[in-house]
């Protein structure tokens, strides 16, 4: 399921993240992005960008024309919520003893 939309003010803040980071292409970015085939889809960063993954969103800016960019730790960011939101949606159990 889709997220909502961001606001205004969140594609600022994403864009001025983006910049601040140093923006690199998505298509530069998915060679940081290691899967069981080799290396992600430009396609795939484009779908956490504007989809999301497990209601996770991959910072990432349209800076110039139709090219969407990213940065090495808007990618960080990105696994690192995802990997709190796995963590928060898993029930604790307790080991038996």
């Amino acid at each position: 399921m889709p997220l909502p939309e961001l606001t205004p003010d969140e594609r600022r803040a994403a864009s001025a993240r983006i910049r601040a980071d140093g923006p690199i292409t998505i298509a530069a970015a998915a060679k940081f992005v290691p899967t069981s085939h080799g290396i992600a889809s430009p396609d795939t960063l484009w779908r956490w960008i504007v989809i999301g993954k497990r209601g996770v969103r991959l910072d990432g800016a349209r800076l110039v024309g139709k090219t969407w960019w990213t940065s090495r730790q808007a990618l960080e960011r990105f696994w690192d919520e995802l990997a709190a939101a796995e963590y928060r949606s898993k029930p604790f159990t307790r080991g038996s003893s």
